[in-house]
């Protein structure tokens, strides 16, 4: 088969500009052959993913928050001194309650992502939409994704998720744990291209091949 399109593809680590990448060259003798065309090192989207972090005073002790995403999608995650706690939306729609610097405080949250951690609220939501912005972003034209990285500590299992943005403002995220990342897993097609990552070591390999299914599902769910 001829060449195809350009992919337009960018990927943005913190304080890198995005840099654009052109598609393989898919000729007849690998039509079906997933070729590499970004990699990134898990250790750059931690840090990206870090940077979201945002300091609190609770009752007289300082405390770290972020969000995250986990199997349960929306995550909240808690850092005093010397520990770190991180619940789901839902564990947290229970009401819970962490010792941090000896210290007992109580979390919960409302159906509406209203957190309150003491006599602190904020919203899960918007602490997204700050791990959104944060994040080491790829751009396969015309969507662009967040991606995050979770090691395994403190709950959320080893796992990549994919975060985008639609036109009505809706957050989706595409969450895979390490085991469905072991081999290539597509997540997106796009002009008649499919898109796929795996975990490779210590990074995230995208890879691209042609897409010769007539219709495809691809798993995300609309989250925040």
């Amino acid at each position: 088969m001829s060449a195809l399109q350009t992919l337009v593809l960018a990927a943005q680590v913190a304080g890198v500009s995005p840099s654009a990448l052109e598609a393989p060259a898919f000729e007849s003798g690998i039509a079906n052959s997933p070729q590499p065309i970004l990699s990134l090192p898990l250790a750059e989207i931690r840090a990206a993913q870090n940077s979201s972090i945002i300091v609190r005073e609770v009752d007289g002790v300082s405390l770290s928050f972020s969000a995250a995403s986990g199997p349960e999608m929306l995550w909240l995650r808690v850092s005093g001194e010397d520990e770190t706690h991180q619940w789901s939306w839902k564990t947290l729609s229970g009401g819970v309650s962490a010792s941090f610097g000896g210290k007992i405080v109580k979390i919960s949250a409302d159906d509406r992502g209203l957190i309150n951690v003491g006599s602190v609220s904020f919203n899960l939501l918007d602490e997204m939409w700050r791990l959104y912005g944060k994040a080491v972003h790829i751009r396969i034209d015309p969507v662009l994704y967040a991606v995050t990285y979770e090691d395994g500590s403190a709950g959320i299992p080893h796992s990549i998720s994919l975060i985008r943005r639609d036109t009505q403002g809706m957050g989706w995220i595409a969450y895979r744990d390490s085991q469905r990342l072991a081999t290539i897993h597509y997540f997106i097609a796009v002009n008649g291209v499919l898109y796929g990552m795996r975990l490779e070591g210590e990074n995230l390999v995208f890879y691209a091949k042609p897409n010769t299914a007539s219709a495809q599902r691809f798993e995300e769910h609309p989250a925040f």
